[in-house]
């Protein structure tokens, strides 16, 4: 198990968790019966009442946001989470039985034991991932790497309340401050890795090394303001976590979230509006409108796969890195619409009247078509229906240089469509300010995103297609 294993895996540690509540609360359902009556038998009264406990406590669970990742938190604030929902799962079933006139029906013991266990069984084995996540932390296993910026008495008391809480797994790899000495010598048990200034580049050397840096903590006292907002805007640019630790100063932030670690108050500087409930509405909503597309659209996938391999050479389908949510290179599926297949170091935007395209490619291109199998993408849970749209590798290591908070966009998944794109910013970029302008309209969405507005830009892309003239 390498240190990585929870978070490469974790919506598939989050499904096995799903299903395990749900066992959990099937053998306390019959743990209750055999207790009450002395049998595992349920009758058809009793059954639906365990299948409705179940879809209740599914939907409840998902929509509170218990299944999101709780480091950071203490296993006690999860479990009062987990009583909390069962005691409105509770209440709704009381207010059902009561406005059904169902009451009698049903055995309140039976109800209330069987409350009781699936409490005990699934907070039980929370206790026990965690202790077992605790262990492997403390062995280097599933830890987090922080880079603290600033080693003055802010930034001290960060690595020491890291250090007393080492069940968060998150390792202070070291410190830039200009105060202190480069060096190896150890300090707060981490080295100075260099100057306030350096903190970028520090950054993209171990991401380039393959070890790429968590999280970045910005701890400089109210007195080193402007040096903090330097800094800040410098980090933008990466797909780093990035937050700031407050030390008691008014800091101008628009729609940040306050986040605790190991009682550490951190203003997270690169957060959005779509997590937690929301987060988990718009993926349900991906999936299953994707879901349903792709049945409808089956037989036309099939009819372009066919006119592709007849009117050139080639795969039907033509896969590009690209980047997704937070900057992790994804493989966007799209119909061949070229002769060629770029994926390099460089490459080439299409352009007006481009001999690369090829005859059924450029009607695919006009009519958005090519982008239909990225449905795929979306039930692979790699890509959103509604989002910043994701470009070349070759193309984001290129703007990010060029254009100020231009990786922020990757905060989210990337979306087959996106506000900018329905807003006439489609086709070739051949200047900066055609991508910034693509850029302000994708943060724009971020920061006023809902599921009203996802609906919109679904029926404005739809009229897109038909009009449009930037795609070629």
């Amino acid at each position: 198990m390498g240190k990585g294993f929870f978070k490469e895996n974790a919506q598939l540690i989050e499904s096995v968790l799903q299903l395990l509540d749900l066992l959990f609360i099937l053998c306390a359902f019959l743990l209750a019966a055999y207790i009450r009556w002395g049998s595992l038998e349920l009758t058809s009264e009793r059954l639906l009442v365990v299948v409705s406990t179940m879809l209740c406590v599914h939907m409840v669970f998902s929509v509170s946001g218990l299944y999101r990742r709780w480091r950071g938190n203490s296993i006690t604030a999860e479990l009062v989470a987990l009583a909390t929902n069962f005691f409105a799962i509770l209440l709704v079933l009381g207010l059902f039985f009561f406005f059904s006139k169902t009451g009698e029906v049903h055995s309140r013991i039976w109800i209330l034991l069987a409350f009781f266990f699936s409490f005990l069984f699934t907070g039980g084995a929370r206790v026990i991932i965690r202790s077992i996540a605790k262990l492997k932390r403390r062995n280097g296993f599933n830890t987090r790497t922080v880079l603290i910026v600033g080693g003055g008495e802010l930034g001290v008391r960060v690595a020491r309340s890291l250090a007393e809480n080492s069940w968060t797994g998150i390792r202070v790899i070291g410190f830039v401050d200009d105060d202190l000495q480069v060096g190896d010598k150890p300090f707060v048990n981490s080295r100075v890795l260099g100057n306030v200034a350096d903190t970028q580049g520090i950054v993209e050397e171990y991401r380039h090394k393959g070890t790429p840096i968590d999280y970045v903590w910005v701890a400089l006292p109210a007195a080193a303001k402007d040096q903090a907002e330097r800094t800040i805007e410098g980090l933008l640019d990466s797909a780093v976590s990035l937050s700031l630790v407050p030390d008691y100063f008014d800091v101008q932030l628009m729609k940040a979230r306050i986040d605790t670690v190991a009682d550490i108050p951190l203003v997270n500087l690169s957060s959005n509006r779509i997590y937690g409930i929301s987060g988990i509405s718009k993926q349900a909503f991906d999936f299953l409108l994707a879901a349903i597309v792709l049945v409808f659209i089956s037989p036309i996938l099939a009819i372009i796969a066919i006119l592709i391999k007849l009117d050139s050479p080639g795969p039907v389908l033509f896969v590009q890195r690209r980047y997704g949510i937070d900057g992790k290179e994804i493989a966007v599926y799209k119909f061949r619409s070229m002769s060629v297949q770029e994926d390099g170091a460089v490459v080439s935007q299409a352009t007006r009247g481009d001999k690369r395209v090829t005859k059924i490619g450029a009607f695919l291109r006009k009519s958005s078509l090519d982008e239909l199998p990225q449905f795929i993408n979306v039930l692979e849970g790699k890509m959103s229906i509604v989002g910043p749209r994701p470009h070349a590798v070759a193309h984001n290591e290129f703007y990010r240089k060029r254009i100020k908070g231009y990786m922020t966009r990757h905060i989210i998944r990337p979306g087959i469509t996106g506000w900018a794109q329905v807003n006439g910013c489609r086709g070739e970029t051949e200047t900066d300010a055609k991508m910034i302008k693509r850029v302000e309209y994708d943060l724009t969405y971020i920061n006023r995103w809902s599921l009203g507005l996802d609906l919109k830009i679904i029926l404005m892309t739809l009229r897109e297609v038909f009009v449009s003239r930037n795609a070629y």
